[in-house]
C-alpha cells in the first residue's frame, strides 16, 4: 500500500501530512528559530524606521519616537514533556540560544519548561 492521488492519507498513521520518524534534530530546529527571529525582529526595525524589509531607504519625517523597541526582550518558550535526556538536549540549548542573544545584542531569550504528568 502507498499513497495515491485517490488516497492520500498515509496507510500506516492515516494523516495526510508526511510522516518522519526518528528524533528530531533540536540543535537544527532551533538555529533556524533563532535566525528567523533574527530576521523578524530586523523587519520590525525597518519598519519602525519607514522602510520596506530588505531595502535602505528610510521614510521621510520618521522619528526616533516611532523605532520599535528593540531594547525589550525577544522572549521564546519551549515547552517540554517527554524522556528526560531529551528534557536536557534542549534546555541546553535553549540556554546556548539566551546566551548568543546576549552576546550578538538580539536579546532573545529561551525560557525552557518542562511539563511532568503522573
Amino acid at each position: 500500500m502507498h499513497r495515491t492521488d485517490d488516497h492520500p492519507a498515509s496507510p500506516l498513521t492515516g494523516l495526510l501530512n508526511p510522516t518522519h520518524f526518528g528524533r528530531p534534530d533540536f540543535n537544527d530546529i532551533l538555529d533556524r528559530h533563532y535566525d528567523e527571529m533574527r530576521a523578524f525582529r530586523r523587519s520590525k526595525r525597518e519598519e519602525a524606521r519607514g522602510e520596506k524589509p530588505g531595502s535602505s531607504a528610510r521614510r521621510e519625517g520618521a522619528g526616533d519616537a516611532e523605532y520599535y523597541k528593540e531594547d525589550e526582550e525577544l522572549k521564546v518558550g519551549v515547552f517540554y514533556c517527554g524522556a528526560p535526556v531529551v528534557g536536557e538536549i534542549l534546555a541546553d540549548k535553549c540556554s546556548e540560544l539566551t546566551t548568543r542573544g546576549r552576546h550578538d545584542g538580539s536579546k532573545i531569550e529561551y525560557h525552557f519548561m518542562i511539563e511532568v504528568f503522573g
